[in-house]
């Protein structure tokens, strides 16, 4: 196929998407970018009008195609900046002297630890006695106790806590969810407590998603009623219907390690093999194109019904879409061309919220569809195998590669992982994870059968436990993923450039693109060269900001020495959430931890030693004040020290401390309370003391 004549769409889309990229990462004003979107297509047509014979010439048909790329580009841009509601004066953060405020539950909430998480839709603000109609979305937790239980979707409540902005990563390398919350139009969040808000009504919502997510409750139940629970009932729950509230994190770390994370997270999989089978049910009504239609128009009502049942999640509406747009062009026995069907849907999809383009599902999904539609039947005519069994594993293992081509830099980017056995893992759970998803439609209908339901209730729950098992499994066998992985976006996109080279090497048989394959690769290789380089010569001093946790990091080369409180180093998702992201960043091979609470936590080597209380690493002295009793015993003369590092709320002060030692400047760590720690500031800006406050700040970082 040759994408540039026949896929009009696609080749459209790509100035497009440049254009809300541009939006993203730079950000202007959206109505200068609105004039700036007409400004090429106005000169485009006076000039065809002035000059037509010079401008509607077939050797000038390119400007056409400029002019018409730079408006698309503009428009991307135009459309992202008005769609960010931040832009909006009525945004509810605009409004200075907020005193009240009304609010739209417009997600489900989802039970946390310590509390319920939803958004709310901020529709008004009080402001000086008058009420003013607002927009914007605030990510909201309720406390976790009897009143915040009962919040749920399209309930209308007041309260009068002001909204703080999120903040943004404290820690280096680590996940940057004020970024990924500004996607969805969050910019900022706000804690309630049941004294702080209060129920004004309810049912305000949408009705067709108030209507989806009961739906999906009362389906939750079925399963519950059926004699499935624990991690059966939350792998069947995130399987069927998208709920992953009650997946806990050993078994979605075994589903991602073993390449296997897609089966549980309901998407365009699950979508394609409902659709298969209600194709396949439908089959007597391909004979006319009359009953074409109206297969196409049970279909597309059924996928919808599928569409409800997962509460109208995002990934599955996507599947949805390319798959109407896929029956819709059959239904008028049109030529199909996939590629325009997904060209199609990303464009209505980011005409309505062009952020889609920012979500990693958004980005798994579609590059997974194209991988498999340029990339899977070329692999499968690599062999052709008489066994019919035989042959419908390969063309698994085929769809498998075809994906994994397509997304595993994607993976490494987000993750930081490979799978070694993807192909183990769809060859054998891809079929189950089908059996299980009829099963669970078969225990849907008969759920008003009783002795039908259990019965089939018992299978499915059965064959759930197995697919654990399997999975457990594979992530248990030797050298399972490669792990540790970090690659940046420039690198993505180089792994990305080699791939499509080297493929159109192989399909096309041209020398020039191996050659260029090997011109990329080399710069990739140069790039990871000169990271060595610089690696090797690292010398990093790091407090990390862990809320109410101690943690400081001494960072030589690839060797890592950290000295942490045991709840964060006993913690791995903690540790993995704060610290070993920003490790993998930086390379580290060697893990050396101590314990803080340990009276054996000192270490001595070529460039790190601790005695106690005191740390000498190169030529920087630290001294780490965790307790008044150590002040009692300091020395009568001064000691000569580059840092201070306060932590565990000691109660000294730090006249008492420039009495003891000669310090350059004194970092207040985050197992201090604010309140303390704002006293100590005071302090020392009286004093004359530089100062670093981690919980305010966010990490300490010094290159030695």
């Amino acid at each position: 196929m040759n994408i540039w004549n026949q896929a009009p769409l696609f080749k459209a889309l790509i100035p497009f998407v440049l254009g809300i990229l541009s939006a993203v990462y730079i950000g202007f004003a959206a109505p200068i970018y609105v004039l700036f979107a007409s400004v090429p297509f106005l000169i485009w047509l006076s000039l065809q009008i002035l000059f037509p014979d010079k401008f509607l010439s077939y050797s000038n048909r390119w400007t056409t195609g400029v002019c018409i790329y730079l408006l698309l580009y503009c428009c991307g841009y135009a459309l992202s900046n008005v769609r960010s509601e931040i832009n909006d004066n009525r945004h509810f953060s605009k409004i200075e002297n907020a005193e009240t405020f009304i609010g739209l539950v417009d997600e489900a909430p989802v039970t946390k630890e310590k509390s319920y998480k939803t958004t709310l839709e901020i529709t008004a603000v009080n402001e000086n006695g008058k009420w003013r109609k607002t927009v914007g979305k605030c990510l909201t937790y309720f406390k976790k106790d009897s009143l915040g239980k009962t919040i749920k979707y399209g309930d209308e409540i007041m309260f009068t806590s002001t909204p703080t902005e999120v903040a943004p990563p404290p820690n280096p390398s680590q996940f940057n969810y004020k970024c990924f919350l500004s996607y969805r139009n969050i910019y900022h969040q706000v804690y309630l407590k049941q004294e702080g808000w209060k129920l004004i009504d309810s049912h305000k919502g949408n009705s067709i998603v108030e209507a989806s997510l009961n739906l999906r409750a009362k389906l939750l139940g079925v399963f519950k009623e059926n004699k499935i629970e624990g991690q059966d009932f939350a792998v069947l729950s995130a399987t069927m219907l998208g709920d992953e509230d009650e997946v806990d994190q050993d078994t979605y770390n075994a589903f991602n390690a073993s390449g296997a994370l897609h089966v549980m997270a309901v998407s365009g999989l699950h979508v394609g093999i409902v659709f298969i089978v209600l194709n396949k049910l439908l089959f007597f009504l391909n004979r006319k194109r009359s009953t074409r239609i109206i297969k196409s128009i049970i279909l597309l009502l059924l996928l919808g019904g599928f569409a409800l049942l997962t509460g109208l999640s995002p990934r599955v509406l996507r599947a949805v879409l390319m798959i109407s747009l896929i029956v819709l062009g059959s239904s008028i026995a049109r030529q199909k061309n996939s590629v325009n069907n997904i060209a199609a849907s990303a464009f209505i999809l980011f005409s309505f919220n062009p952020f889609f383009l920012m979500e990693v599902g958004f980005q798994f999904s579609y590059l997974a569809v194209i991988g498999i539609i340029f990339l899977y039947q070329k692999i499968n005519n690599w062999f052709y195998l008489k066994n019919r069994l035989l042959r419908e594993m390969w063309s698994i293992a085929s769809i498998s590669i075809a994906a994994q081509l397509a997304t595993f830099p994607l993976a490494l980017f987000y993750y930081h992982q490979f799978p070694n056995y993807f192909l183990l893992s769809n060859i054998i759970i891809i079929p189950h994870s089908i059996f299980i998803i009829y099963g669970g439609i078969a225990l849907l209908a008969f759920s008003k059968w009783t002795v039908g339901a259990l019965f089939i209730g018992r299978i499915v729950g059965w064959c759930v436990h197995a697919l654990n098992w399997m999975v457990l499994w594979i992530e248990h066998l030797p050298y399972a993923q490669v792990d540790r992985i970090s690659v940046s976006v420039l690198e993505t996109c180089l792994i990305y450039t080699v791939i499509l080279l080297i493929i159109f090497f192989f399909f096309r048989k041209q020398q020039r693109f191996l050659l260029a394959s090997i011109a990329v690769f080399s710069v990739l290789l140069i790039i990871k060269i000169v990271q060595t380089i610089e690696i090797r010569g690292q010398k990093q001093l790091i407090v990390f900001d862990v809320p109410k946790v101690s943690a400081i990091n001494f960072i030589e080369g690839k060797k890592s020495v950290f000295l942490a409180d045991s709840s964060l180093t006993n913690n791995e998702s903690s540790m993995a959430f704060n610290v070993r992201h920003y490790w993998w960043d930086r390379e580290i091979a060697d893990e050396v931890l101590l314990n803080k609470e340990s009276a054996e936590s000192n270490m001595e080597d070529a460039t790190l030693l601790k005695q106690s209380n005191f740390i000498q690493f190169h030529d920087k002295r630290i001294v780490v004040i965790n307790d008044r009793e150590f002040l009692n015993h300091a020395p009568q003369n001064k000691i000569k020290v580059d840092y201070i590092i306060i932590s565990k709320n000691p109660k000294v002060k730090i006249a008492e401390l420039l009495n003891a030692f000669d310090v350059q400047q004194i970092i207040f760590d985050s197992s201090n309370s604010l309140y303390r720690c704002s006293k100590w500031e005071e302090d020392c800006k009286n004093a004359g003391i530089r100062y670093f406050t981690v919980p305010r700040q966010g990490a300490f970082i010094i290159n030695v």
